[in-house]
């Protein structure tokens, strides 16, 4: 009599497919799983749901999704990942920017005479790279040291107004090493940068360099990224210099250079 009441028991007792066990250590049992974006939701035999974030679940037994003859619950989806990365499409922790584009450029130096007369000016097409080295202070405020650096080959001269012919190839490029801040809006992954440091002119003519002295400069970039991986973004932006220094001294006069470049860059970011 002791057994068949036993055997009655053990049949009477409900048998369940699924059993999810929380990081809490709490179980829950039911006879269907099904997994969505945020979670799994289970069905017990009375038609009760349960829902459950990934985040919460310490392990799940499926014996429906063992059996060949079983219909196969839903998986996992691939981006459950992406919500439980705390670095996923954040701007925050080591950052590298690098910046290549294109742009025009305007170079003035003045006076160009010991007797402290004259004007030159050159313009051109130029080329633009740049290299940010940083670290996030918090999301999306970041602090760096850049390399800037922007070159045009055989442009056109002015002296006092009169364009001048030039039969020798000449180059002219702008280098400027230093530091600065850029500032991102999370909810369009656009940002702002700007930094400032030391600024040099170097003009080459028939293999002949000729150098400025350090001066400073500024550089700008406004630009619009879109995520490609976990931490890498791709964007365009729109992209300013200025620079100041002296030239070598002609006496008792020292020239004066100004320099402004803008134009269009393409960004990898990786943050």
């Amino acid at each position: 009599m002791i057994i068949c009441i036993m055997s009655l028991a053990i049949l009477a007792s409900p048998s369940f497919a699924v059993s999810v066990m929380t990081t809490d250590g709490e179980v829950y049992e039911g006879d269907e799983i099904v997994h969505t974006k945020e979670g799994i939701t289970i069905t017990d035999s009375a038609g009760k749901k349960t829902q459950l974030k990934y985040s919460d679940i310490a392990s799940i037994k499926d014996d429906k999704a063992q059996s060949p003859s079983a219909k196969p619950s839903v998986e996992k989806p691939q981006n459950a990942a992406k919500d439980e990365d705390p670095g996923y499409h954040r701007h925050d922790g080591f950052f590298l920017r690098m910046l290549g584009g294109y742009g025009s450029l305007n170079f003035s130096e003045s006076p160009v005479y010991s007797n402290g007369t004259g004007t030159v000016k050159a313009s051109g097409p130029a080329g633009f790279f740049a290299l940010q080295l940083g670290l996030a202070l918090t999301d999306n405020i970041i602090i760096y040291g850049a390399l800037n650096g922007y070159a045009t080959s055989n442009p056109d001269y002015y002296l006092n107004g009169v364009k001048q012919t030039t039969t020798a190839s000449n180059s002219m490029g702008i280098n400027v090493y230093g530091g600065g801040l850029s500032l991102y809006l999370d909810s369009i992954n656009a940002y702002i940068s700007g930094d400032v440091g030391v600024a040099k002119t170097q003009i080459t003519v028939n293999n002949t360099q000729y150098s400025s002295d350090s001066g400073i400069g500024v550089n700008l970039q406004i630009g619009k990224e879109w995520w490609v991986s976990a931490n890498w973004g791709l964007g365009a932006a729109l992209f300013f210099h200025y620079s100041s220094m002296n030239d070598v001294a002609l006496g008792n006069v020292v020239p004066k250079i100004t320099n402004t470049v803008i134009g269009l860059a393409f960004s990898a970011t990786y943050n």
